[in-house]
């Protein structure tokens, strides 16, 4: 219990340290827009903030597959993943929206609170899947970028990834691995077409090359769990490996259009 409460703490102090890098990268273009005339300070702060949402998905990826694999429930893992997402995130929109979008809109409040545009930010940012939205009437109007909060885009590529983990997992529970092949297996298999999915990208990707990028840190994240818990076989210890250095690889893309 000391070693995992140990390590609990450890990836708190890391995610904190990479959500102070990603308020540093938003910096830039909240300041100077996404076409800002101080190079060094765009490049700076964009890999900065690429490598702190690698490591936030990484460490998703490990957590995710952690809770799947010791609790082996779907319900528990679809329970749990709603816990993680909802209650946050609709206390963060009611007072977002409702609260702080009046005070702040050059909008009166009435025409803020009767435009449609308050709603549909509202609940789209609630269902999720079909991506997120941004802009709420009035809100940093004046402002090079009118996002009111940006990094919700990251939410709706996590809920994406949770859904394909545990499709993966209950594929696996009830069918594969009667055929002998265990669940880091289907991982690596998951991360090899992943990788040919940014292989097949070339120099310029689009926006769903951010999506496979961010999807293949995921998969590392499960992979390193299944590694130091489950499964020590040396050829898929070999295959993490390997993946750092592809992962060393998609660091040295300028991903700029993740969401």
């Amino acid at each position: 219990m000391k070693k995992n409460g140990a390590m609990e703490n450890n990836f708190n102090i890391i995610k904190l340290i990479t959500a102070i890098a990603v308020l540093f990268a938003h910096c830039d273009p909240i300041l100077y827009g996404r076409n800002n005339q101080i190079d060094w300070l765009s490049r700076v702060s964009g890999d900065v903030g690429y490598v702190a949402v690698d490591i936030f998905f990484c460490i998703s990826g490990y957590l995710v597959t952690k809770s799947i694999i010791l609790r082996d429930s779907l319900s528990h893992y679809i329970f749990s993943r709603l816990l993680r997402i909802y209650p946050a995130l609709i206390v963060m929109l009611v007072i977002v929206v409702f609260l702080m979008g009046p005070i702040v809109s050059s909008l009166p409040i009435d025409a803020y609170l009767t435009n449609t545009m308050t709603y549909n930010y509202f609940l789209k940012c609630i269902f999720i899947i079909k991506g997120m939205a941004y802009e709420l009437p009035g809100v940093f109007s004046e402002n090079p970028l009118h996002a009111v909060n940006g990094s919700l885009w990251s939410i709706h590529k996590e809920v994406v990834f949770y859904i394909i983990l545990g499709c993966l997992w209950i594929s696996w529970r009830l069918f594969i691995r009667k055929v002998g092949v265990d669940f880091g297996q289907v991982i690596l298999v998951m991360m090899v077409l992943t990788a040919a999915l940014l292989a097949s990208t070339g120099i310029e990707p689009a926006w769903w090359a951010g999506s496979a990028h961010l999807m293949f840190i995921f998969l590392e994240g499960s992979a390193l769990y299944l590694v130091f818990h489950q499964d020590r076989k040396p050829v898929f210890i070999l295959a993490c490996l390997l993946s750092f250095i592809l992962i060393g690889y998609f660091l040295s893309i300028d991903f700029a259009a993740y969401n």
